[in-house]
């Protein structure tokens, strides 16, 4: 079985298993098209995703390792509504923004931010669909914080 994992950078990235395997699947990492970067994705405990029970009831995260940015509300780096975000909610500590998931998704950046719970709340710049866009109250807050690259768990119901 092959399933696609997600639309935009993600979508080269093919997970494959059969429905006897439900408790492991493997993948593929393939370079992103744009910066020869290659995206990876690790899932395990998939039985949700294949219709089968898993062995574990506790499911596992995807992982990614995306790069990490940063932004502000400031009106260089938004459009005419800067403390609203695309699902039409304020501006906050917590909210990120990112074109490949859907609004309302949920994520960990743990190599950086420990169990902190961002949701996927506002949408970059249609030439990012490579990163996560994590908001800052100021902008000097988002050019301290920089670009980095880190492991992000997307967090599954």
């Amino acid at each position: 079985m092959i399933i696609q994992a997600f639309t935009g950078f993600l979508a080269a990235t093919i997970i494959t298993a059969t429905p006897t395997s439900s408790s492991y699947l493997s993948t593929r990492s393939i370079p992103d098209n744009q910066n020869s970067t290659p995206s990876e994705m690790i899932v395990v405990n998939a039985g949700s995703i294949l219709g089968t029970k898993p062995p574990n009831p506790e499911i596992t995260p995807l992982r990614v390792r995306l790069y990490i940015t940063a932004y502000s509300s400031s009106p260089d780096e938004t459009d005419d509504t800067p403390f609203i975000t695309a699902s039409g909610k304020r501006v906050r500590h917590g909210i990120v923004a990112s074109n490949y998931l859907p609004l309302g998704a949920k994520i960990k950046i743990p190599d950086i931010f420990g169990e902190t719970v961002f949701v996927v709340e506002d949408r970059m710049h249609r030439r990012f669909n490579d990163r996560i866009d994590i908001w800052m109250p100021t902008k000097r807050d988002a050019l301290v914080f920089g670009k980095k690259l880190a492991e992000v768990e997307i967090l599954l119901d």
